[in-house]
């Protein structure tokens, strides 16, 4: 009698979608470098001599336009995104 083992390698279960990066403005682009940079949102304000208001009202439409609820999330997509 033999026993056959089944082959490791996972097979995927669905394909996958790939990731479609928004397309920002300028200053969207400043806001996202910032929180790659690590900046709270006072700082964000001093380097871009805004208001810490104006970077959170800021930040609300680049988390909507990458589909996410947090900077690390934001962190995240934002890394992976091509050059």
């Amino acid at each position: 009698m033999s026993i056959q083992l089944s082959d490791p390698t996972p097979t995927p279960t669905s394909t996958s979608t790939p990731i479609i990066q928004p397309k920002l403005t300028p200053r969207e682009e400043d806001l996202v470098r910032a929180i790659l940079d690590g900046l709270s949102n006072k700082e964000i304000a001093a380097r871009l001599g805004i208001s810490v208001q104006t970077v959170k009202n800021g930040l609300g439409p680049v988390f909507d336009k990458y589909r996410v609820s947090s900077r690390l999330e934001l962190a995240i997509r934002a890394a992976s995104r091509p050059s």
